[in-house]
């Protein structure tokens, strides 16, 4: 069974989660590190009220879907924001 077969079967929240395990593998496995400046600029995310905006949207959007996946959207992207902190810069560059 393919990718795409195996997703079209996965609710949302399975969905969610098989991301954030996938991220989870990338960053813990990776051997780089990240520069110190990438650190020092991330601490000073600002969060813009029309993003705002979109992440309440988001939050009702993914809640009207399936009961708490509005609540594990937004701990996700917490999650993931705290992520950046820790982990930024660690991927490999594409070749072009």
């Amino acid at each position: 069974m393919d990718i795409a077969s195996k997703l079209n079967k996965m609710s949302i929240k399975e969905k969610f989660r098989a991301m954030e395990s996938k991220w989870d593998d990338l960053c813990h496995t990776s051997d780089f590190t990240s520069p110190d400046w990438h650190k020092d600029i991330l601490v000073r995310i600002r969060i813009l009220k029309s993003a705002q905006e979109d992440l309440r949207e988001g939050y009702w959007f993914y809640e009207s879907q399936e009961g708490g996946v509005g609540a594990y959207f937004i701990d996700s992207f917490n999650s993931d924001i705290e992520s950046l902190k820790i982990y930024a810069g660690v991927q490999k560059t594409a070749a072009q």
